[in-house]
């Protein structure tokens, strides 16, 4: 989509936040000068909607013809452009791709490396993981938690098994490594005063279900939606002033971030001061000097139920812990943005779930095995993170949040399942 800030729609040059921008549409009309190639959504096909296809592997001389390596061109050119006066004026650069995202369409060779591996080691064979997750709607009956309609809008997607569709994904992901190797690379390549003072940052909008409890897409408030790959990469002249940092370079952090941390984030590591009560999110240069610390007590997800209209799923995800309630929140005789807990008839689903637990067949990743809301052994949880959603509901930045460590941040690993 068009960026809504962009300076060719705006009233004012005061309201304009980039010089330039370039869009998925843009490339796709104006690939010739973007990057002196066709471009499409299936290259060397007759199809030309986003839609006719859900799978496929292009021929020919590498990734040409594709959007998202016309972007890479395209990044490279405007990377070096803007280093080459970053004596005179700071420069923000922000490179988007598209791929994984359906459809899952990229070279070949990207396919090959997938083509034989076992389906077993793709589709995950654990029968609590492929069961379907439901809720109890506001008809009182079992509702599944949303039906794939972003998949089913792809032509052929029948056809393609599930085997095969977690090939087409990590296809696509690893065509996208290459592409941000290819940027990475041009960025190696840039002159050592641009790079001591050059700030990285990797993220995902979205994680992306493949088929575990049946689901194919993004849209919802579970683990594998919510979660998304995220890493700082700090330049030189940060570390030579915070030099506790290069210890802890490589390390993952299991504290609960969100993306409104980003901006705050870069504010900090620029040295600017952080308006105060101003931002949703919050610095996290405490995490990259102390891997083990916190700076918020939940990370907070919602969503509209597509096929319940009226419904809206918030998650509060801490360090071992979600709970998912699923309230009507466009009540019309309600205030807007009231959410009304006090009522229970008003709460369509209350889900409670432990990451602690991992079974072997699961691989190492986190899933939603079973609804503990209504154990007695969870009761203190449970009342921990209701009390850190009913008590934020009505700030709608949810800052309550910053600066408290999550309520299981020191709990310890259970023993039994």
């Amino acid at each position: 989509c068009e960026f809504v800030d962009s300076c060719s729609t705006v009233s004012s040059e005061t309201e304009c936040s980039w010089t330039e921008t370039f869009s998925n549409k843009y490339i796709r009309d104006n690939s010739h000068a973007a990057c002196g190639q066709s471009v499409s959504f299936f290259p060397g096909t007759e199809f030309t909607s986003k839609h006719s296809l859900l799978v496929l592997e292009t021929q020919g001389n590498a990734s040409n013809g594709l959007a998202d390596t016309c972007g890479t061109i395209l990044a490279i050119e405007k990377l070096q452009e803007l280093a080459a006066g970053s004596d005179d004026q700071p420069f923000f650069l922000a490179v988007g791709y598209t791929r994984p995202h359906m459809p899952w369409v990229c070279p070949k060779e990207y396919f090959d490396i997938y083509r034989d591996v076992p389906d077993n080691d793709l589709v995950a064979p654990h029968e609590k993981i492929r069961t379907p997750l439901f809720f109890f709607g506001p008809n009182g009956l079992k509702e599944l938690q949303q039906n794939n309609g972003e998949l089913k809008s792809y032509g052929g997607n029948n056809d393609v098994r599930e085997a095969d569709r977690i090939r087409a994904y990590y296809a696509c992901t690893t065509f996208i490594d290459d592409e941000i190797k290819k940027l990475t690379d041009a960025y190696n390549n840039l002159s050592s005063n641009v790079k001591n003072n050059t700030i990285i940052i990797f993220w995902s909008d979205h994680g992306f279900h493949l088929g575990d409890h049946g689901l194919w897409g993004k849209k919802t408030v579970l683990e594998q939606s919510t979660h998304v790959p995220f890493a700082i990469i700090p330049p030189e002249n940060f570390l030579n002033l915070n030099p506790g940092i290069r210890e802890n370079i490589g390390k993952g952090v299991q504290a609960p971030v969100e993306s409104v941390d980003i901006y705050p984030t870069l504010l900090d590591m620029c040295g600017f001061t952080i308006p105060k009560d101003q931002l949703a999110g919050t610095s996290l240069v405490p995490l990259l000097l102390d891997t083990e610390t916190y700076v918020r007590s939940a990370a907070i997800s919602q969503y509209e139920n597509w096929k319940h209209k009226g419904l809206m799923a918030y998650s509060v995800r801490t360090k071992y812990h979600r709970l998912i309630v699923f309230p009507r929140v466009f009540n019309k005789n309600l205030p807007v943005n009231v959410l009304p807990y006090g009522n229970p008839k008003n709460i369509y689903a209350r889900l409670l779930y432990d990451y602690h637990f991992q079974e072997p067949s699961e691989g190492g990743l986190r899933y939603e095995t079973k609804n503990r809301w209504n154990s007695l052994s969870y009761r203190s949880i449970r009342t921990q993170l209701i009390q850190i959603w009913k008590s934020n509901i009505d700030d709608r930045d949810w800052k309550n949040l910053i600066g408290n460590p999550p309520p299981d941040a020191n709990m310890k690993i259970k023993a039994i399942f």
